[in-house]
């Protein structure tokens, strides 16, 4: 991945915090066709202590790849709805 963050490590963009983001691996949560769709193990960077996160342009078209190919999903899970 190439980083946002200098060596993975600059401060936090987010208001009053301190933190400092680090390399690391999310899952992701999106709306796709009007599915609900996880991506597990996307590249980003994560704020050590607020937990804002960055993903580099490079990782968003790859995920839109990723949906655009409308592939079986490996697994499948419940959603539920609140209220």
């Amino acid at each position: 991945m190439t980083s946002m963050a200098q060596n993975g490590r600059s401060g936090c963009r987010t208001t009053n915090c301190s933190g400092h983001y680090i390399n690391n691996s999310i899952t992701k949560t999106v709306r796709h066709a009007g599915r609900l769709v996880v991506l597990e193990n996307v590249p980003a960077e994560v704020c050590d202590i607020c937990g804002d996160t960055l993903i580099a342009p490079l990782t968003m078209r790859r995920i839109e790849e990723i949906l655009s190919r409308s592939a079986t999903p490996g697994d499948t899970a419940p959603v539920y709805k609140y209220g």
